[in-house]
């Protein structure tokens, strides 16, 4: 990957880290709602976990377009350098934020299952 590619992935790939960190830092920001817990089986489990992503989609529609955005990102990079290109651009712009531990964990999880990536 050429230095200017790896420049332009690291600076979306920065892009998509801050919206996603501003964006939790809002909802510290905001009331929890008091939730019950809820007892369900095995059946609604599997059924909720098939149908949580258009739900995060709905609930929280900034989290998902900045992971769906560092998904590509990260896909898109795979691409172009492989495995090593990935970790090369994650460290560079974790590098360039002020929290990059919480971005590292963003990314970790976005990116599992490009390539040989895994969380």
């Amino acid at each position: 990957m050429t230095p200017q590619l790896q420049s332009h992935f690291t600076e979306a790939l920065v892009a998509m880290c801050r919206l996603e960190l501003e964006n939790r830092n809002r909802r510290a920001l905001e009331p929890k709602p008091n939730r019950p817990i809820k007892l369900m089986s095995m059946a609604d489990l599997s059924k909720r976990v098939k149908e949580e992503p258009y739900e995060q989609a709905i609930s929280d529609p900034v989290w998902f377009a900045a992971r769906a955005g560092t998904k590509r990102i990260g896909a898109a990079i795979h691409r172009n350098g492989g495995f090593e290109a990935m970790e090369e651009v994650l460290y560079a712009a974790a590098d360039q934020m002020e929290r990059g531990g919480q971005v590292l964990s963003f990314v970790d999880h976005a990116w599992s299952g490009i390539g040989e990536w895994m969380s």
